[in-house]
Protein backbone atom coordinates (compact mmCIF):
# COMPACT_ATOMS: atom_id res chain seq x y z
CA UNK A 1 0.00 0.00 0.00
CA UNK A 2 3.04 2.26 0.28
CA UNK A 3 4.58 1.50 -3.11
CA UNK A 4 3.17 4.73 -4.59
CA UNK A 5 4.63 7.09 -1.98
CA UNK A 6 6.65 8.82 -4.71
CA UNK A 7 3.31 9.91 -6.20
CA UNK A 8 1.56 11.86 -3.42
CA UNK A 9 -1.15 13.26 -5.70
CA UNK A 10 -2.21 9.74 -6.67
CA UNK A 11 -2.20 8.58 -3.03
CA UNK A 12 -4.24 11.56 -1.85
CA UNK A 13 -6.81 11.08 -4.62
CA UNK A 14 -6.95 7.32 -4.04
CA UNK A 15 -7.45 7.69 -0.29
CA UNK A 16 -10.04 10.42 -0.73
CA UNK A 17 -12.14 8.17 -2.94
CA UNK A 18 -11.66 4.86 -1.13
CA UNK A 19 -11.62 5.93 2.51
CA UNK A 20 -13.53 9.19 3.02
CA UNK A 21 -16.94 8.48 4.53
CA UNK A 22 -18.80 10.92 2.29
CA UNK A 23 -17.65 8.91 -0.74
CA UNK A 24 -18.64 5.60 0.82
CA UNK A 25 -21.99 5.19 -0.94
CA UNK A 26 -20.57 6.38 -4.28
CA UNK A 27 -17.66 3.97 -3.99
CA UNK A 28 -19.92 1.04 -3.19
CA UNK A 29 -22.29 1.98 -6.00
CA UNK A 30 -19.51 2.12 -8.60
CA UNK A 31 -17.87 -1.12 -7.52
CA UNK A 32 -21.24 -2.90 -7.35
CA UNK A 33 -22.21 -1.81 -10.85
CA UNK A 34 -18.80 -2.78 -12.31
CA UNK A 35 -18.96 -6.26 -10.76
CA UNK A 36 -22.57 -6.80 -11.86
CA UNK A 37 -21.85 -5.66 -15.43
CA UNK A 38 -18.94 -8.12 -15.64
CA UNK A 39 -21.21 -10.90 -14.33
CA UNK A 40 -23.88 -9.94 -16.88
CA UNK A 41 -21.37 -10.06 -19.75
CA UNK A 42 -20.31 -13.55 -18.66
CA UNK A 43 -23.98 -14.62 -18.58
CA UNK A 44 -24.54 -13.17 -22.07
CA UNK A 45 -21.44 -14.96 -23.32
CA UNK A 46 -22.78 -18.23 -21.90
CA UNK A 47 -26.20 -17.73 -23.50
CA UNK A 48 -24.70 -16.99 -26.92
CA UNK A 49 -22.38 -20.00 -26.76
CA UNK A 50 -25.31 -22.21 -25.66
CA UNK A 51 -27.27 -21.07 -28.74
CA UNK A 52 -24.44 -22.19 -31.06
CA UNK A 53 -23.04 -18.71 -31.65
CA UNK A 54 -19.30 -18.70 -32.30
CA UNK A 55 -17.62 -18.00 -28.95
CA UNK A 56 -15.00 -15.82 -30.62
CA UNK A 57 -17.71 -13.66 -32.17
CA UNK A 58 -18.68 -12.31 -28.75
CA UNK A 59 -15.06 -11.52 -27.90
CA UNK A 60 -14.64 -9.68 -31.22
CA UNK A 61 -17.76 -7.63 -30.42
CA UNK A 62 -15.58 -5.12 -28.58
CA UNK A 63 -12.81 -4.95 -31.18
CA UNK A 64 -14.48 -4.96 -34.60
CA UNK A 65 -16.96 -2.14 -34.03
CA UNK A 66 -14.55 0.77 -34.42
CA UNK A 67 -12.41 -0.28 -37.36
CA UNK A 68 -13.63 2.12 -40.03
CA UNK A 69 -14.69 5.76 -40.02
CA UNK A 70 -18.41 5.06 -40.46
CA UNK A 71 -18.44 2.78 -37.41
CA UNK A 72 -16.57 5.38 -35.35
CA UNK A 73 -19.07 8.08 -36.33
CA UNK A 74 -22.01 5.78 -35.54
CA UNK A 75 -20.41 4.90 -32.20
CA UNK A 76 -20.26 8.56 -31.17
CA UNK A 77 -23.78 9.29 -32.45
CA UNK A 78 -25.20 6.29 -30.58
CA UNK A 79 -23.54 7.45 -27.37
CA UNK A 80 -25.49 10.69 -27.73
CA UNK A 81 -28.78 8.89 -28.42
CA UNK A 82 -28.42 6.43 -25.53
CA UNK A 83 -27.21 9.14 -23.13
CA UNK A 84 -30.02 11.61 -23.88
CA UNK A 85 -32.63 8.85 -23.59
CA UNK A 86 -31.15 7.78 -20.25
CA UNK A 87 -30.95 11.36 -18.97
CA UNK A 88 -34.59 11.98 -19.87
CA UNK A 89 -35.79 8.98 -17.90
CA UNK A 90 -33.28 9.39 -15.08
CA UNK A 91 -34.26 12.99 -14.39
CA UNK A 92 -37.91 12.04 -13.91
CA UNK A 93 -36.84 9.18 -11.64
CA UNK A 94 -35.31 11.71 -9.24
CA UNK A 95 -38.86 12.25 -7.98
CA UNK A 96 -39.79 8.59 -8.54
CA UNK A 97 -41.73 9.28 -11.74
CA UNK A 98 -41.59 6.50 -14.33
CA UNK A 99 -41.58 8.45 -17.58
CA UNK A 100 -42.34 5.73 -20.10
CA UNK A 101 -43.53 8.36 -22.59
CA UNK A 102 -40.08 9.40 -23.86
CA UNK A 103 -40.69 7.82 -27.27
CA UNK A 104 -43.89 9.79 -27.84
CA UNK A 105 -42.42 13.01 -26.46
CA UNK A 106 -39.36 12.87 -28.71
CA UNK A 107 -41.52 12.09 -31.75
CA UNK A 108 -43.94 14.94 -30.96
CA UNK A 109 -41.12 17.44 -30.41
CA UNK A 110 -39.12 16.46 -33.48
CA UNK A 111 -42.24 16.40 -35.70
CA UNK A 112 -43.33 19.86 -34.57
CA UNK A 113 -39.81 21.20 -35.15
CA UNK A 114 -39.80 19.54 -38.58
CA UNK A 115 -43.09 21.16 -39.65
CA UNK A 116 -42.12 24.65 -38.44
CA UNK A 117 -38.60 24.57 -39.92
CA UNK A 118 -40.00 23.18 -43.16
CA UNK A 119 -42.26 26.22 -43.57
CA UNK A 120 -39.53 28.60 -42.34
CA UNK A 121 -37.21 27.29 -45.05
CA UNK A 122 -39.99 27.68 -47.62
CA UNK A 123 -40.37 31.35 -46.71
CA UNK A 124 -36.64 31.84 -47.19
CA UNK A 125 -35.70 32.00 -43.49
CA UNK A 126 -32.72 29.65 -43.36
CA UNK A 127 -29.90 31.05 -41.17
CA UNK A 128 -26.40 29.98 -42.14
CA UNK A 129 -25.48 29.53 -38.46
CA UNK A 130 -27.63 28.55 -35.49
CA UNK A 131 -30.58 26.97 -37.26
CA UNK A 132 -30.00 23.81 -35.24
CA UNK A 133 -30.67 25.77 -32.03
CA UNK A 134 -34.09 26.77 -33.39
CA UNK A 135 -34.84 23.10 -34.06
CA UNK A 136 -33.77 22.16 -30.52
CA UNK A 137 -35.86 24.88 -28.88
CA UNK A 138 -38.99 23.99 -30.87
CA UNK A 139 -38.60 20.29 -30.14
CA UNK A 140 -37.87 20.84 -26.43
CA UNK A 141 -40.93 23.06 -26.04
CA UNK A 142 -43.44 20.58 -27.51
CA UNK A 143 -41.86 17.51 -25.90
CA UNK A 144 -41.92 19.26 -22.52
CA UNK A 145 -45.57 20.18 -23.10
CA UNK A 146 -46.50 16.54 -23.77
CA UNK A 147 -44.56 15.42 -20.71
CA UNK A 148 -46.21 18.05 -18.49
CA UNK A 149 -49.57 16.89 -19.82
CA UNK A 150 -48.77 13.45 -18.42
CA UNK A 151 -47.85 15.11 -15.13
CA UNK A 152 -51.13 17.02 -14.99
CA UNK A 153 -53.06 13.80 -15.53
CA UNK A 154 -51.12 12.20 -12.68
CA UNK A 155 -51.36 15.06 -10.18
CA UNK A 156 -54.87 16.40 -10.75
CA UNK A 157 -56.76 13.48 -12.31
CA UNK A 158 -54.92 10.73 -10.40
CA UNK A 159 -54.15 8.83 -13.61
CA UNK A 160 -50.99 6.74 -13.33
CA UNK A 161 -48.22 8.26 -15.45
CA UNK A 162 -47.39 4.90 -17.04
CA UNK A 163 -50.94 4.44 -18.35
CA UNK A 164 -51.32 7.99 -19.66
CA UNK A 165 -47.81 8.01 -21.18
CA UNK A 166 -48.39 4.76 -23.07
CA UNK A 167 -51.69 6.07 -24.45
CA UNK A 168 -50.06 9.36 -25.46
CA UNK A 169 -47.23 7.45 -27.17
CA UNK A 170 -49.69 5.73 -29.47
CA UNK A 171 -51.86 8.81 -29.99
CA UNK A 172 -48.81 10.86 -31.00
CA UNK A 173 -47.49 8.09 -33.26
CA UNK A 174 -50.79 7.80 -35.15
CA UNK A 175 -51.31 11.57 -35.42
CA UNK A 176 -47.76 12.23 -36.63
CA UNK A 177 -47.93 9.27 -39.01
CA UNK A 178 -51.15 10.60 -40.52
CA UNK A 179 -49.81 14.16 -40.91
CA UNK A 180 -46.56 12.99 -42.51
CA UNK A 181 -48.38 10.57 -44.81
CA UNK A 182 -50.84 13.22 -46.01
CA UNK A 183 -48.59 16.27 -46.30
CA UNK A 184 -44.85 15.63 -45.96
CA UNK A 185 -44.12 12.11 -47.21
CA UNK A 186 -41.10 11.46 -49.41
CA UNK A 187 -42.82 10.16 -52.55
CA UNK A 188 -39.64 8.59 -53.93
CA UNK A 189 -39.11 6.54 -50.79
CA UNK A 190 -42.81 5.64 -50.77
CA UNK A 191 -42.43 3.93 -54.14
CA UNK A 192 -39.76 1.72 -52.54
CA UNK A 193 -42.08 0.82 -49.66
CA UNK A 194 -40.40 3.12 -47.13
CA UNK A 195 -42.26 5.56 -44.90
CA UNK A 196 -40.18 8.71 -44.45
CA UNK A 197 -40.91 12.40 -44.43
CA UNK A 198 -39.11 14.74 -46.75
CA UNK A 199 -35.75 15.84 -45.38
CA UNK A 200 -35.23 18.43 -42.69
CA UNK A 201 -33.80 21.63 -44.19
CA UNK A 202 -29.98 21.38 -44.04
CA UNK A 203 -29.69 24.64 -42.09
CA UNK A 204 -31.84 23.18 -39.28
CA UNK A 205 -30.36 19.69 -39.22
CA UNK A 206 -27.60 18.12 -37.12
CA UNK A 207 -26.39 16.15 -40.13
CA UNK A 208 -23.45 17.96 -41.74
CA UNK A 209 -22.72 17.21 -45.39
CA UNK A 210 -19.63 19.36 -45.93
CA UNK A 211 -17.72 19.55 -42.65
CA UNK A 212 -14.32 21.21 -42.09
CA UNK A 213 -12.61 17.77 -42.13
CA UNK A 214 -13.27 14.41 -43.72
CA UNK A 215 -14.21 12.88 -40.35
CA UNK A 216 -16.82 15.59 -39.67
CA UNK A 217 -18.41 15.42 -43.14
CA UNK A 218 -21.53 13.39 -43.96
CA UNK A 219 -22.29 12.78 -40.30
CA UNK A 220 -24.27 14.23 -37.42
CA UNK A 221 -21.96 13.25 -34.58
CA UNK A 222 -20.46 16.73 -34.04
CA UNK A 223 -23.70 18.44 -33.08
CA UNK A 224 -24.92 15.28 -31.35
CA UNK A 225 -21.97 14.91 -28.99
CA UNK A 226 -21.80 18.66 -28.32
CA UNK A 227 -25.47 18.87 -27.32
CA UNK A 228 -25.18 15.65 -25.31
CA UNK A 229 -22.14 16.89 -23.38
CA UNK A 230 -23.87 20.17 -22.51
CA UNK A 231 -27.00 18.29 -21.42
CA UNK A 232 -25.04 15.94 -19.15
CA UNK A 233 -23.17 18.79 -17.46
CA UNK A 234 -26.35 20.85 -16.97
CA UNK A 235 -28.27 17.91 -15.49
CA UNK A 236 -25.33 16.98 -13.22
CA UNK A 237 -24.88 20.55 -11.96
CA UNK A 238 -28.63 20.95 -11.50
CA UNK A 239 -28.92 17.80 -9.42
CA UNK A 240 -25.65 18.10 -7.51
CA UNK A 241 -25.17 21.78 -6.75
CA UNK A 242 -28.56 23.52 -6.78
CA UNK A 243 -31.30 23.83 -4.19
CA UNK A 244 -33.78 22.75 -6.85
CA UNK A 245 -31.85 19.50 -7.35
CA UNK A 246 -31.81 18.75 -3.63
CA UNK A 247 -35.54 19.45 -3.45
CA UNK A 248 -36.13 16.96 -6.27
CA UNK A 249 -34.10 14.28 -4.49
CA UNK A 250 -35.86 14.94 -1.19
CA UNK A 251 -39.25 14.65 -2.88
CA UNK A 252 -38.16 11.42 -4.53
CA UNK A 253 -36.93 9.92 -1.26
CA UNK A 254 -40.05 10.89 0.69
CA UNK A 255 -42.88 13.02 -0.65
CA UNK A 256 -44.34 13.40 2.85
CA UNK A 257 -41.01 14.72 4.17
CA UNK A 258 -40.88 17.17 1.27
CA UNK A 259 -44.31 18.50 2.26
CA UNK A 260 -43.19 18.86 5.89
CA UNK A 261 -40.21 20.90 4.66
CA UNK A 262 -42.66 23.19 2.88
CA UNK A 263 -41.76 22.11 -0.66
CA UNK A 264 -44.42 22.38 -3.33
CA UNK A 265 -44.51 18.70 -4.29
CA UNK A 266 -46.81 19.17 -7.28
CA UNK A 267 -44.68 21.95 -8.74
CA UNK A 268 -41.50 19.90 -8.31
CA UNK A 269 -43.08 16.91 -10.05
CA UNK A 270 -44.32 19.06 -12.93
CA UNK A 271 -40.88 20.66 -13.22
CA UNK A 272 -39.32 17.21 -13.35
CA UNK A 273 -41.79 16.20 -16.08
CA UNK A 274 -40.97 19.35 -18.04
CA UNK A 275 -37.19 18.91 -17.90
CA UNK A 276 -37.47 15.20 -18.67
CA UNK A 277 -39.64 16.03 -21.67
CA UNK A 278 -37.24 18.76 -22.83
CA UNK A 279 -34.40 16.21 -22.81
CA UNK A 280 -36.64 13.87 -24.81
CA UNK A 281 -37.11 16.73 -27.29
CA UNK A 282 -33.34 17.03 -27.72
CA UNK A 283 -33.23 13.25 -28.20
CA UNK A 284 -35.80 13.57 -30.99
CA UNK A 285 -33.67 16.13 -32.81
CA UNK A 286 -30.62 13.86 -32.56
CA UNK A 287 -32.50 10.77 -33.74
CA UNK A 288 -34.28 12.39 -36.69
CA UNK A 289 -31.76 15.02 -37.86
CA UNK A 290 -28.46 13.42 -36.85
CA UNK A 291 -28.83 10.44 -39.21
CA UNK A 292 -28.18 10.32 -42.95
CA UNK A 293 -31.93 10.23 -43.71
CA UNK A 294 -32.48 13.64 -42.00
CA UNK A 295 -36.18 12.80 -41.85
CA UNK A 296 -38.97 11.55 -39.61
CA UNK A 297 -38.37 7.87 -40.31
CA UNK A 298 -41.02 5.25 -39.53
CA UNK A 299 -38.92 2.26 -40.63
CA UNK A 300 -38.33 1.10 -37.05
CA UNK A 301 -42.02 1.37 -36.06
CA UNK A 302 -43.57 -0.85 -38.72
CA UNK A 303 -43.51 1.63 -41.62
CA UNK A 304 -47.07 2.24 -42.86
CA UNK A 305 -48.43 -0.27 -40.34
CA UNK A 306 -47.21 1.83 -37.37
CA UNK A 307 -47.07 -1.31 -35.25
CA UNK A 308 -44.77 -0.03 -32.48
CA UNK A 309 -43.48 3.18 -30.93
CA UNK A 310 -39.81 4.25 -31.31
CA UNK A 311 -37.47 2.00 -29.33
CA UNK A 312 -35.10 4.79 -28.20
CA UNK A 313 -37.22 5.74 -25.21
CA UNK A 314 -37.31 2.17 -23.88
CA UNK A 315 -33.55 1.80 -24.33
CA UNK A 316 -33.19 4.95 -22.24
CA UNK A 317 -35.24 3.40 -19.43
CA UNK A 318 -32.97 0.35 -19.31
CA UNK A 319 -29.76 2.39 -19.49
CA UNK A 320 -30.84 4.79 -16.75
CA UNK A 321 -31.90 1.98 -14.42
CA UNK A 322 -28.62 0.14 -15.01
CA UNK A 323 -26.70 3.36 -14.24
CA UNK A 324 -28.87 3.97 -11.13
CA UNK A 325 -30.06 7.26 -12.69
CA UNK A 326 -26.63 8.87 -12.27
CA UNK A 327 -25.78 11.25 -15.19
CA UNK A 328 -22.14 10.15 -15.47
CA UNK A 329 -23.12 6.53 -14.99
CA UNK A 330 -25.57 6.92 -17.87
CA UNK A 331 -22.73 8.17 -20.10
CA UNK A 332 -20.52 5.17 -19.25
CA UNK A 333 -23.31 2.61 -19.74
CA UNK A 334 -24.25 4.36 -23.01
CA UNK A 335 -20.68 3.92 -24.24
CA UNK A 336 -20.90 0.19 -23.52
CA UNK A 337 -24.21 -0.19 -25.36
CA UNK A 338 -23.03 1.96 -28.24
CA UNK A 339 -20.01 -0.31 -28.63
CA UNK A 340 -22.29 -3.36 -28.67
CA UNK A 341 -24.70 -1.66 -31.09
CA UNK A 342 -22.05 -0.86 -33.71
CA UNK A 343 -20.04 -4.04 -33.11
CA UNK A 344 -22.76 -6.71 -33.27
CA UNK A 345 -22.96 -6.59 -37.07
CA UNK A 346 -19.21 -6.74 -37.86
CA UNK A 347 -18.82 -9.49 -35.22
CA UNK A 348 -21.44 -11.61 -37.05
CA UNK A 349 -23.75 -11.63 -34.05
CA UNK A 350 -27.55 -11.56 -34.36
CA UNK A 351 -28.78 -8.01 -34.98
CA UNK A 352 -30.55 -6.41 -33.09
CA UNK A 353 -31.08 -9.41 -30.78
CA UNK A 354 -27.61 -9.10 -29.21
CA UNK A 355 -28.29 -5.57 -27.97
CA UNK A 356 -31.74 -6.55 -26.70
CA UNK A 357 -30.28 -9.59 -24.94
CA UNK A 358 -27.60 -7.43 -23.31
CA UNK A 359 -30.17 -4.91 -22.10
CA UNK A 360 -32.41 -7.64 -20.72
CA UNK A 361 -29.70 -9.58 -18.90
CA UNK A 362 -28.17 -6.43 -17.46
CA UNK A 363 -31.57 -5.30 -16.21
CA UNK A 364 -32.07 -8.58 -14.35
CA UNK A 365 -28.53 -8.65 -12.96
CA UNK A 366 -28.60 -5.01 -11.86
CA UNK A 367 -31.88 -5.67 -10.05
CA UNK A 368 -29.86 -7.40 -7.30
CA UNK A 369 -27.71 -4.28 -6.87
CA UNK A 370 -29.29 -3.46 -3.52
CA UNK A 371 -28.44 -6.89 -2.14
CA UNK A 372 -24.86 -6.74 -3.43
CA UNK A 373 -24.41 -3.24 -2.03
CA UNK A 374 -25.70 -4.37 1.36
CA UNK A 375 -23.75 -7.62 1.64
CA UNK A 376 -20.51 -6.34 0.02
CA UNK A 377 -19.25 -9.93 -0.59
CA UNK A 378 -16.24 -8.96 -2.70
CA UNK A 379 -15.05 -6.59 0.03
CA UNK A 380 -14.80 -9.32 2.63
CA UNK A 381 -13.40 -11.83 0.14
CA UNK A 382 -10.58 -9.45 -0.79
CA UNK A 383 -9.86 -8.44 2.80
CA UNK A 384 -9.76 -12.04 4.06
CA UNK A 385 -7.74 -13.18 1.04
CA UNK A 386 -5.06 -10.50 1.46
CA UNK A 387 -4.93 -9.90 5.20
CA UNK A 388 -6.56 -12.97 6.75
CA UNK A 389 -9.78 -13.46 8.67
CA UNK A 390 -8.07 -12.54 11.94
CA UNK A 391 -7.39 -8.99 10.77
CA UNK A 392 -10.83 -7.69 9.80
CA UNK A 393 -10.97 -5.38 12.83
CA UNK A 394 -7.49 -4.06 12.02
CA UNK A 395 -8.57 -3.32 8.45
CA UNK A 396 -11.60 -1.41 9.70
CA UNK A 397 -9.28 0.61 11.95
CA UNK A 398 -7.08 1.27 8.92
CA UNK A 399 -10.09 2.60 7.00
CA UNK A 400 -10.96 4.94 9.88
CA UNK A 401 -7.37 6.18 10.20
CA UNK A 402 -7.09 6.77 6.45
CA UNK A 403 -10.40 8.63 6.42
CA UNK A 404 -9.22 10.83 9.30
CA UNK A 405 -5.91 11.50 7.54
CA UNK A 406 -7.69 12.44 4.31
CA UNK A 407 -10.07 14.77 6.17
CA UNK A 408 -7.15 16.38 8.00
CA UNK A 409 -5.28 17.02 4.74
CA UNK A 410 -8.39 18.45 3.06
CA UNK A 411 -9.04 20.72 6.05
CA UNK A 412 -5.46 22.08 5.93
CA UNK A 413 -5.72 22.76 2.18
CA UNK A 414 -9.11 24.50 2.54
CA UNK A 415 -7.81 26.61 5.43
CA UNK A 416 -4.75 27.62 3.41
CA UNK A 417 -6.95 28.65 0.48
CA UNK A 418 -9.22 30.62 2.80
CA UNK A 419 -6.29 32.47 4.43
CA UNK A 420 -4.72 33.34 1.07
CA UNK A 421 -8.10 34.46 -0.25
CA UNK A 422 -8.49 36.83 2.70
CA UNK A 423 -5.00 38.22 2.09
CA UNK A 424 -5.85 38.91 -1.56
CA UNK A 425 -9.14 40.58 -0.60
CA UNK A 426 -7.30 42.91 1.81
CA UNK A 427 -5.11 44.07 -1.07
CA UNK A 428 -8.11 45.02 -3.25
CA UNK A 429 -9.51 47.58 -0.81
CA UNK A 430 -12.96 48.20 -2.27
CA UNK A 431 -15.86 45.81 -1.67
CA UNK A 432 -16.81 46.02 -5.34
CA UNK A 433 -13.44 44.69 -6.45
CA UNK A 434 -13.63 41.94 -3.83
CA UNK A 435 -17.02 40.91 -5.23
CA UNK A 436 -15.71 40.98 -8.80
CA UNK A 437 -12.70 38.81 -7.92
CA UNK A 438 -14.71 36.13 -6.13
CA UNK A 439 -14.37 33.77 -9.12
CA UNK A 440 -10.82 34.81 -10.04
CA UNK A 441 -9.22 34.38 -6.61
CA UNK A 442 -9.50 30.56 -6.42
CA UNK A 443 -7.65 30.27 -9.73
CA UNK A 444 -5.11 32.95 -8.82
CA UNK A 445 -4.30 31.20 -5.52
CA UNK A 446 -3.25 28.03 -7.35
CA UNK A 447 -0.37 29.90 -8.99
CA UNK A 448 0.94 31.64 -5.86
CA UNK A 449 4.44 30.55 -4.82
CA UNK A 450 3.42 30.50 -1.17
CA UNK A 451 0.52 28.18 -1.96
CA UNK A 452 2.63 25.76 -4.00
CA UNK A 453 5.33 25.54 -1.32
CA UNK A 454 2.83 24.95 1.48
CA UNK A 455 0.94 22.34 -0.55
CA UNK A 456 4.18 20.45 -1.18
CA UNK A 457 4.84 20.50 2.57
CA UNK A 458 1.34 19.16 3.24
CA UNK A 459 1.85 16.40 0.67
CA UNK A 460 5.12 15.28 2.25
CA UNK A 461 3.51 15.27 5.69
CA UNK A 462 0.60 13.28 4.28
CA UNK A 463 2.86 10.62 2.78
CA UNK A 464 4.87 10.28 6.01
CA UNK A 465 1.75 9.90 8.14
CA UNK A 466 0.28 7.46 5.64
CA UNK A 467 3.39 5.29 5.68
CA UNK A 468 3.25 5.24 9.47
CA UNK A 469 -0.45 4.23 9.49
CA UNK A 470 0.06 1.47 6.92
CA UNK A 471 3.15 0.09 8.67
CA UNK A 472 1.26 0.04 11.95
CA UNK A 473 -1.53 -1.85 10.21
CA UNK A 474 0.90 -4.38 8.73
CA UNK A 475 2.55 -4.78 12.13
CA UNK A 476 -0.83 -5.52 13.75
CA UNK A 477 -1.78 -7.99 11.00
CA UNK A 478 1.53 -9.86 11.25
CA UNK A 479 1.54 -10.26 15.01
CA UNK A 480 -2.19 -11.02 15.16
CA UNK A 481 -1.62 -13.92 12.78
CA UNK A 482 1.46 -15.10 14.71
CA UNK A 483 -0.23 -14.90 18.10
CA UNK A 484 -3.35 -16.67 16.80
CA UNK A 485 -1.21 -19.50 15.37
CA UNK A 486 0.82 -19.81 18.58
CA UNK A 487 -2.44 -20.02 20.54
CA UNK A 488 -3.62 -22.89 18.31
CA UNK A 489 -0.27 -24.68 18.81
CA UNK A 490 -0.53 -24.24 22.56
CA UNK A 491 -4.04 -25.71 22.55
CA UNK A 492 -2.88 -28.60 20.36
CA UNK A 493 -0.01 -29.41 22.71
CA UNK A 494 -2.38 -29.59 25.65
CA UNK A 495 -5.37 -31.35 24.06
CA UNK A 496 -4.16 -33.10 20.85
CA UNK A 497 -7.46 -32.02 19.25
CA UNK A 498 -7.61 -33.15 15.60
CA UNK A 499 -9.68 -30.11 14.58
CA UNK A 500 -6.98 -27.83 15.93
CA UNK A 501 -4.35 -29.84 14.06
CA UNK A 502 -6.33 -29.27 10.88
CA UNK A 503 -6.11 -25.50 11.43
CA UNK A 504 -2.33 -25.78 11.58
CA UNK A 505 -2.32 -27.55 8.21
CA UNK A 506 -2.94 -24.11 6.65
CA UNK A 507 0.17 -22.63 8.22
CA UNK A 508 2.16 -22.58 4.95
CA UNK A 509 -0.35 -20.18 3.40
CA UNK A 510 -0.43 -18.07 6.56
CA UNK A 511 3.37 -17.97 6.65
CA UNK A 512 3.55 -16.61 3.09
CA UNK A 513 1.01 -13.92 3.96
CA UNK A 514 3.00 -12.93 7.07
CA UNK A 515 6.26 -12.75 5.10
CA UNK A 516 4.63 -10.56 2.47
CA UNK A 517 3.15 -8.14 5.01
CA UNK A 518 6.39 -8.02 7.02
CA UNK A 519 8.45 -7.04 3.97
CA UNK A 520 7.79 -3.33 4.56
CA UNK A 521 8.54 -3.38 8.30
CA UNK A 522 11.78 -2.22 9.90
CA UNK A 523 14.69 -4.66 10.07
CA UNK A 524 14.34 -5.13 13.82
CA UNK A 525 10.68 -6.07 13.39
CA UNK A 526 11.54 -8.44 10.55
CA UNK A 527 14.02 -10.23 12.81
CA UNK A 528 11.33 -10.70 15.46
CA UNK A 529 8.88 -11.98 12.85
CA UNK A 530 11.41 -14.47 11.48
CA UNK A 531 12.18 -15.64 15.01
CA UNK A 532 8.49 -16.30 15.67
CA UNK A 533 8.12 -18.11 12.34
CA UNK A 534 11.06 -20.42 13.13
CA UNK A 535 9.58 -21.18 16.55
CA UNK A 536 6.19 -21.97 15.03
CA UNK A 537 7.72 -24.22 12.37
CA UNK A 538 9.69 -26.09 15.03
CA UNK A 539 6.61 -26.60 17.21
CA UNK A 540 4.54 -27.77 14.26
CA UNK A 541 7.30 -30.21 13.38
CA UNK A 542 7.24 -31.53 16.93
CA UNK A 543 3.50 -32.10 16.58
CA UNK A 544 4.34 -34.54 13.74
CA UNK A 545 2.55 -32.53 11.07
CA UNK A 546 4.03 -33.22 7.68
CA UNK A 547 4.79 -29.73 6.49
CA UNK A 548 5.60 -30.86 2.95
CA UNK A 549 2.17 -32.49 2.60
CA UNK A 550 0.55 -29.21 3.45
Amino acid sequence: MNQFKKYPNFLIGFDRFFYRKEHKSTRRRILSIIVLILIALLVIYGILVATNVNRYAFLSLFTRGLRDQKQQQDFITNIGIFTLAGLSFGFAMQVKIFNIGISGQMLAGASFAFIITHYLAKTGFAPAVGGQLITIILSMFVAAFVSVLTGLFKIYLKINEVVSAILLNWIILLIVGTIINNHFIDSTQRLNGNFLSVKFPDQYSFYVVNGPTFFTSNTGWVWTIAVTAVSVVIVWVLLRFTVFGHKLKTTGLSSSSAEYFGYNKNLLQLSSFAISGALAGILGVVVYTGQASQAIDFSSVGRFGLSSVPIEGFNGIAISLIALNNPWGIVIVSMLFSLISVGQGPANLPTPQTLSLTLGVLMYIISIYGLMNYLKPWRWIIIIKIYGDKNITEYQNLENNMAALSEKHLFKVKKLQKDLNEQLNEQYGSKLKVALMVLINPIKILFLKEYKEQINTYKNEYVQERVSIVNEFYHSCVFNSILATEKVIQDCESSKNQKLLHKLSKWNKEERRIQKLAATLEDEMKMQVNKHIKTINKKISNLNINKEAR
